[in-house]
């Protein structure tokens, strides 16, 4: 896989979440806009050239790792997220567009689609599964009782213990497990 050096991607703008500006790289030849959420400079960096051919794709940290954007966390919520997602795309004035994340990301555009901003053509999850609602999670709790090795469970286990000693209030179950089962 061809990863692009950063210095590659041009910077397309700026984008203002509560009040701080967050930057917004551009990348991709093709016309069809895309936006990238989560970890979208990571992600950027890794699609092929076969991918940008067709695509013009914007991506944005935002406040998952962006220092700049200092948000309360007990304020955030799915809704709130949704609506930062929706805010950003406006902000970009893109049109027509599909929405991109990978594996929780993933799964939170699909989440922002349920909005149904008139804008968005679409989803591209990668690595992402297509809900979680109890019947999903007790299919991954039996596929994984099932399949994954005694070390895997072990590690796992470790995993969930040291979340323990630093979760949040404000943290699922789900979203332990999204985290550490990847």
């Amino acid at each position: 896989m061809y990863i692009k050096n950063l210095t590659q991607i041009s910077l397309k703008s700026n984008v203002t979440l509560y009040g701080n500006q967050s930057t917004v790289l551009l990348d991709g030849k093709g016309d069809i806009p895309c936006l990238i959420m989560g970890i979208g400079s990571l992600l950027q960096k890794t699609l092929s050239e076969k991918i940008k051919d067709k695509l013009k794709i914007y991506s944005t940290d935002i406040y998952w790792v962006n220092k700049l954007i200092d948000v309360d966390s007990k304020k955030i919520n799915i809704d709130t997220i949704c609506r930062d997602v929706i805010d950003i795309a406006k902000q970009l004035n893109l049109t027509d567009y599909y929405l991109m994340g990978h594996s929780v990301f993933g799964g939170l555009a699909i989440e922002v689609a349920k909005y149904q901003p008139p804008s968005l053509r679409g989803v591209i999850g990668i690595g992402a599964t297509p809900g979680w609602d109890a019947k999903i999670i007790n299919f991954k709790d039996q596929y994984f009782e099932k399949y994954a090795s005694k070390e895997r469970k072990k590690r796992f286990a470790q995993m969930q213990n040291q979340y323990l000693e630093t979760k949040k209030e404000t943290d699922s179950l789900a979203s332990v497990n999204a985290y550490y089962e990847e």
